[in-house]
């Protein structure tokens, strides 16, 4: 979903954005998250990502930025109906 379907609609929506988002996920979220289908996504996914991040030394705001990316492409599925209404975006439970 994110690379055929997200990724393509942020170049045309967003396309200011789009270099330092599309950088941010090849960088960081999809080495760690891409194998998976983002309906298994859990809580848990997410705070490896958030942790992953911190790792690399990037600043709390990197963190919020990745955790936001991520987020915004969940719930744009939900949107788009690529996930089911009852699903609960993982990033809402991380601390």
């Amino acid at each position: 979903f994110i690379e055929k379907r997200y990724l393509p609609w942020l170049k045309e929506e967003r396309p200011n954005s789009y270099p330092s988002e599309l950088s941010f996920w090849k960088n960081h979220i999809l080495p760690l998250l891409g194998s998976r289908p983002i309906g298994e996504l859990n809580p848990l996914d997410a705070e490896r990502l958030k942790k992953a991040i911190k790792d690399k030394g990037l600043s709390p705001r990197m963190i919020e930025k990745g955790l936001q990316l991520l987020r915004k492409a969940l719930n744009k599925a939900k949107k788009w109906k690529v996930l089911p209404e009852s699903y609960e975006n993982p990033v809402k439970f991380v601390d």
